[in-house]
């Protein structure tokens, strides 16, 4: 095999690999952090939190409501008792219990608010459980799609690796250290095909002599304007 399509065969294998790498690491990426789920999960911490808000709300508004019908069914014992005999005292408890039945409608007004509140929060923190759930089942489904194109990406990964390793093995030493030193130096691509006259990475037309000189693929020819090994295969 002439020396630059040896180069040429071992750019495409690298320009493959190189794409394949960029792949597993945006699934490795996406494996570490599952944004959808972290979200689906926050919401439901943020449902469960408001209703233990509303639930503390209820229960405050229901002592509220015993308390004062409490305190009314007291005034009332004192009232029927007949222990109560001033008539000014008994005025004046008669003024407080209705005072204390305005405040129980308020307070039983309150409590059927409050309940309707907490029913609320329930039934939102019982849909952002299911929601949470049916995201884990979506994420679970996608991480298996993702760890299977993981697998076939490794497996073909080994595959042009050993195809790399076997060309490598027949190039000399110097030339392959050139090829590495212009892929560090041009974010990968050392090797650039010849198209209409012209090298396909930077665009430069190439002269006559250029050109006669790349069609010797047993001779680095290099691109004047980009410095790429060019291949005129």
């Amino acid at each position: 095999m002439a020396l630059v399509h040896h180069l040429y065969e071992l750019q495409r294998l690298d320009t493959e690999l190189d794409a394949l790498q960029r792949r597993l690491e945006e699934i490795r990426a996406l494996l570490a952090f599952a944004a959808e789920v972290e979200a689906a999960r926050e919401g439901l911490e943020a449902a469960r939190r408001r209703a233990r808000e509303r639930q503390r709300a209820f229960q405050e508004a229901e002592a509220r409501t015993a308390q004062y019908r409490q305190k009314i069914q007291d005034i009332e014992r004192r009232l029927a008792g007949g222990t109560v005999r001033n008539p000014r005292q008994v005025l004046v408890l008669q003024q407080e219990l209705e005072y204390l039945r305005r405040k129980l409608d308020e307070a039983e007004e309150a409590a059927i608010a409050a309940l309707l509140a907490l029913e609320e929060a329930q039934a939102e923190e019982e849909a952002a459980a299911r929601h949470l759930e049916a995201v884990r089942a979506r994420r679970q489904e996608q991480e298996a799609v993702w760890n299977q194109e993981a697998e076939r990406l490794r497996r073909r990964g080994e595959t042009l690796q050993a195809r790399r390793d076997a060309l490598v093995a027949h190039l000399p030493q110097e030339v392959y250290a050139v090829y590495q030193n212009l892929r560090r130096q041009k974010a990968g691509l050392a090797v650039a095909p010849v198209e209409d006259h012209a090298c396909s990475a930077c665009g430069a037309v190439l002269s006559a002599r250029r050109l006669q000189e790349a069609a010797n693929l047993d001779v680095l020819t290099y691109c004047a304007q980009c410095g790429r090994i060019l291949y005129a295969g």
